[in-house]
């Protein structure tokens, strides 16, 4: 989609850590176990997939929903241009024998801010 010449800033918001995603699908109690371990394995995709340079303007880490929103706020209306290497990517978790960085892509996003509120 960057590659078409849409007017729009591609971020990513993602939680501290997989482990602490888990523990968030988890504490909402929307989604039987086998559910929450199918978000997990596309999660863990969709890091490989955020770790591509360029593929993200800008990627958000949600430790602290209020803080969160307001970045993301001043990032989409206020002039603040970063790069996403200035973002401030979590530690990988010790569970990932990859060492993936634990940020998930849109989808699973979407799935961790309604669990954070």
């Amino acid at each position: 989609m960057k590659d078409n010449d849409y007017n729009a800033r591609f971020i990513f918001l993602a939680a501290p850590s997989v482990t602490e995603l888990e523990q968030r699908l988890i504490k909402r109690g929307t989604d039987a176990p086998e559910k929450v371990k199918e978000c997990l394995e596309i999660a863990k995709e969709e890091l490989k997939q955020s770790e591509i340079e360029g593929f993200h303007d800008k990627i958000f880490v949600n430790d602290d929903v209020d803080v969160t929103y307001q970045k993301l706020e001043a990032y989409i209306f206020g002039d603040e241009v970063v790069d996403a290497t200035e973002s401030g990517v979590p530690a990988t978790d010790t569970d990932m024998a990859d060492q993936t960085t634990a940020v998930e892509k849109a989808s699973t996003s979407a799935m961790e801010v309604e669990a954070t509120e």
